[in-house]
Order: structure tokens, then sequence, then C-alpha cells
């Protein structure tokens, strides 16, 4: 109760099966929402969601623990819930579309 406030700094560490180092940041903000760490980490891969030209589309999702965090509204402090560390992997998704 109260430790997501007053917790420092989180080391934060990605998995991407397609790099060949994980993203890490070592001072990331306990108030950071997933979405941010999400935009980052893409930038950092090097990757970014999209539509490609046969109508599939390309999304990246991050998981915690196997389960894939879906409200990317919520912050490093509160998943971590105290912890020191989170360590996450982003999974490619894509989807098939309809192509015309």
């Amino acid at each position: 109760m109260g430790n997501t406030e007053k917790q420092d700094k989180i080391n934060v560490v990605v998995h991407y099966m397609g790099a060949i180092k994980p993203f890490h940041d070592n001072d990331a903000s306990p108030s950071e929402t997933l979405s941010s760490l999400k935009n980052r980490v893409l930038t950092a891969f090097g990757l970014s969601e999209s539509t490609l030209p046969d109508g599939n589309v390309v999304t990246y999702h991050l998981f915690l623990e196997r389960q894939e965090v879906t409200d990317l509204t919520q912050t490093l402090g509160f998943l971590a819930a105290g912890k020191k560390e989170l360590q996450f992997n982003l999974v490619q998704r894509l989807t098939q579309g309809s192509a015309e």
C-alpha cells in the first residue's frame, strides 16, 4: 500500500525473439505507462505496427509473466507492486486482413 507512489526507479527488461539483445532500462519511472514503454521498445527494436500491402495487420503485444497486458494505461509502478524489476516479452501478432 503506497509502495507504487514512493518507489524509486524500476529495472525494465523486454525480450523480443527477433532481437539479438533485449531492451533494457535500468531507470524506468514507476509513473510511466505501458503505452509509453511500448513506444520506446518498438523504437529501440526498429519496429512499427502497420497494415501490410496484402491487408494483414502487424501488431506487437507485451506479456508479463506469460500473461498479455492489454491495459496500456497501467503504470510500471502498479505492475511492479514493489518489485525492483519487470521482465516483459514482446510478441508480434499478424492478423490476416482482407486483400481488396
